[in-house]
């Protein structure tokens, strides 16, 4: 194999490794970006939950005694104010509060994992997607346990967070626009870099060895 073609197979190698770091670099911007956007849906979700029970007319429509009026009434407050989606199920997943009125006095069917049971259970917040007819490719959800003044679990507040996952990849894009410029830049740099050096090298050696087999053949 020219020396030549050796060079440029390098300087490729070195172009394809600086491409990879690239893409790495950029979804590791992008795991960061929804770790933070979940951090931040776990705080609003665990603010909803308290300022439930520490209500006490709300703790009582977890129970069953009063209509959830002022459960629904709260839930739209934050859909009009905050553009916060919430859904408020007691232990039986019943919908005792929704942005969509229609479904309350519902079951919610659309944690496919039983994540709500699961967090109601253990106390551990978990996020899911939900897929349904309105949401055909899913939106992303957290589950926070609702527990009472007594430290018991009455229901569980379900926040949607598709939102402040789409702000921080929008945060965060900026910054991944930048790093796919500078990778791609950097590979053509070194293209051409390889591709120049390769032939400033090759050129001589082809010379002297044109030389060499003339004299060879000489004599």
């Amino acid at each position: 194999m020219k020396i030549s073609h050796k060079l440029i197979r390098s300087f490729i190698g070195i172009s394809l490794l600086t491409s990879v770091v690239g893409a790495v670099a950029i979804a590791q911007s992008q795991k960061i970006a929804e770790t933070l956007a979940i951090a931040e849906a776990e705080d609003v979700a665990q603010v909803i939950a308290i300022s439930i029970s520490q209500d006490q007319d709300k703790q009582l429509e977890l129970t069953g005694v009063n209509p959830p009026d002022e459960l629904q009434d709260f839930g739209n407050l934050l859909h009009e104010l905050q553009k916060r989606d919430i859904v408020v199920v007691n232990r039986q997943k019943l919908i005792l509060a929704d942005a969509v009125p229609e479904n309350v006095g519902t079951i919610f069917v659309h944690d496919q994992g039983n994540e709500i049971s699961q967090t109601m259970q253990d106390g551990n917040l978990r996020t899911f997607l939900e897929k349904s007819v309105d949401y055909p490719q899913g939106i992303k959800l957290i589950v926070v346990p609702l527990k009472n003044k007594q430290n018991h679990t009455d229901g569980a507040v379900i926040l949607e967070w598709s939102s402040l996952y789409d702000n921080a990849i929008a945060q965060a894009r900026p910054t991944m626009i930048v790093i796919g410029i500078t990778s791609l830049g950097c590979v053509i740099l070194a293209l051409i870099i390889g591709l120049r050096i390769s032939s400033s090298i090759a050129k001589p050696l082809q010379s002297v060895t044109v030389v060499a087999q003339q004299v060879t053949q000489a004599c």
